[in-house]
């Protein structure tokens, strides 16, 4: 227990290793943010991809039927 300043060095790694802990779950949280506000801008572009595709379904069905084609 070699005491530098008032502080042993014990101290001084337990203190480290709670830093390091607090970083981390700060760090997580930070991603999982980021994350979440991605998908909150993409979530536009995903509905309209959506619309589309299944605009483009009903013609092809259409035209299958127009056409007596089995889909």
């Amino acid at each position: 227990m070699n005491k530098q300043n008032g502080v042993t060095k014990e101290e001084l790694q337990l203190a480290l290793f709670q830093l390091a802990g607090a970083y981390r779950k700060l760090d997580q949280r930070l991603t999982v943010q980021a994350n979440r506000s991605r998908t909150t801008l993409k979530q536009p572009l995903i509905e309209r991809v959506l619309r589309a595709e299944s605009q483009l379904d009903k013609k092809h069905d259409k035209w299958n039927h127009e056409h007596g084609k089995l889909a």
